[in-house]
């Protein structure tokens, strides 16, 4: 079984929220070194590439641009350690408000994305027609179906381009990413059963194996699924922080423009950022680069960057497919 698939599948129960409360000063310390004022087409690919992009990119939900600077000491300022900032974020999700959904609505997820494309000694390219604001529904006992629509971010009177994303089929439900089914059982609510604790959530990320890398990556799609519960995604960002390799970047910027701080992940096959707000750290979203794709038999060019932008912008639960509100 795919590992996703079987990650997925292997709902956790959920446990009570982690005990214990933030060292005295974190917050300050945190916002202290992370404050710094927000600084205020090309060549097309061959169609090889093309075509190997956009089997890439919606495999995957996020995006990165260039690498940006790790945090280092220095100054004799202590630097955000990398489980500060996660139990920061996971304080801040764990804050927000409970919305109970029943089985006949959708969760509604409002988000701009974009995928780029860098070939070797070039600067990013824009795969399409640029950033896109995607707006997608998702039945919540995943027995209805759903909708995505997505138009180019600045054109707003630009024609939809809508997708019908099916309901619970024979125990999947499609979501926006065709990759991505959700294992599902009539009347059983989206992420039910995900653990809502540091320690349970770790080992759930895990279970597919593949390594801390792995274990990273898992995380970025569990919170594209529960993007409606804050215990969920506070159990995510906990976990986050207890991640071998997981460093601390600052200004870094999504796909918006919003200026942030990221919990960051670094492996062979790609590069994954949570990116959060650097007052509030609430979750913005995520950038992602894709470092090794599989050559086509037929490519004559060396393999590209692929470059996967997505930032949240607004969450709710409506009675109907097309409610935004």
């Amino acid at each position: 079984m795919d590992p996703d698939l079987r990650l997925l599948r292997e709902l956790g129960d959920q446990l009570g929220p982690p005990a214990g409360q933030l060292p005295a000063g974190l917050r300050h310390r945190v916002l202290s070194a992370t404050g710094r004022t927000p600084h205020p087409r090309r060549r097309a690919w061959s169609r090889v590439w093309q075509s190997a992009l956009v089997s890439a990119a919606t495999a995957a939900v996020a995006a990165a641009i260039a690498v940006p600077v790790v945090i280092t000491r220095s100054g004799g300022d202590r630097p955000p350690e990398t489980a500060e900032v996660a139990q920061l974020a996971a304080e801040r999700a764990a804050a927000g408000a409970v919305v109970s959904a029943l089985p006949g609505q959708f969760v509604y997820i409002e988000s701009v994305m974009r995928y780029l494309t860098v070939q070797h000694g070039q600067a990013p390219s824009a795969a399409d027609e640029g950033p896109l604001v995607v707006r997608e529904w998702r039945s919540v006992d995943g027995t209805r179906d759903g909708l995505v629509r997505r138009r180019p971010l600045d054109q707003p009177q630009a024609a939809w381009h809508d997708e019908t994303v099916a309901g619970c089929r024979d125990g999947y439900q499609s979501t926006a990413v065709p990759q991505w089914r959700v294992p599902c059982a009539s009347g059983s609510s989206v992420g039910a059963g995900l653990p809502v604790d540091a320690d349970a959530m770790l080992a759930y990320l895990r279970r597919s194996g593949g390594g801390d890398d792995q274990a990273f990556d898992n995380a970025a799609r569990v919170l594209y699924l529960s993007q409606h519960t804050p215990a969920v995604q506070a159990a995510v960002f906990a976990a986050v922080g207890r991640i071998p390799g997981v460093s601390v970047r600052r200004d870094v910027v999504d796909v918006t423009g919003r200026s942030g701080v990221a919990l960051a992940y670094r492996g062979p096959d790609a590069e994954t950022e949570l990116i959060f707000d650097r007052t509030t750290f609430a979750y913005l979203g995520v950038n992602r680069t894709l470092l090794r794709l599989t050559l086509p038999n037929q490519a004559t060019e060396p393999a590209p960057r692929i470059l996967i932008r997505q930032a949240v912008e607004h969450v709710a639960i409506v009675d109907s497919v097309g409610s935004v509100r």
